[in-house]
């Protein structure tokens, strides 16, 4: 089974990670680094990005992360809801995670 992973600020990724989300990276000042590794590791099929680390990012980068396939980069702003995460991902790989 394939991994969620969580970029951006401590504050970003409290939530998730009392949701359970094992894969944590807290935001450096090298946030490309940090991406590249994680679409270099097999294991992460959904990378949820803090909008402001993503806007860090180069140019190329981010357009790069909108047009890869595995893993799936989801943008969202901390202003964002629950609902809102879960229409992306599941318009992003086609199944929605919270289905019972």
């Amino acid at each position: 089974m394939l991994e969620v992973a969580v970029i951006g600020t401590p504050e970003f990724t409290l939530g998730f990670q009392l949701a359970g989300v094992n894969r944590i990276i807290e935001a450096d000042d090298r946030p490309d680094r940090q991406v590249q590794d994680v679409i270099k590791d097999g294991s992460v099929g959904i990378v949820i990005i803090e909008e402001q680390t993503f806007n860090r990012l180069p140019p190329h980068l981010q357009e790069e992360l909108q047009d890869i396939v595995r893993p799936t980069f989801v943008v969202l702003s901390t202003r964002a809801s629950q609902d809102s995460l879960r229409r992306m991902i599941k318009k992003s790989i086609g199944v929605d995670l919270w289905e019972k």
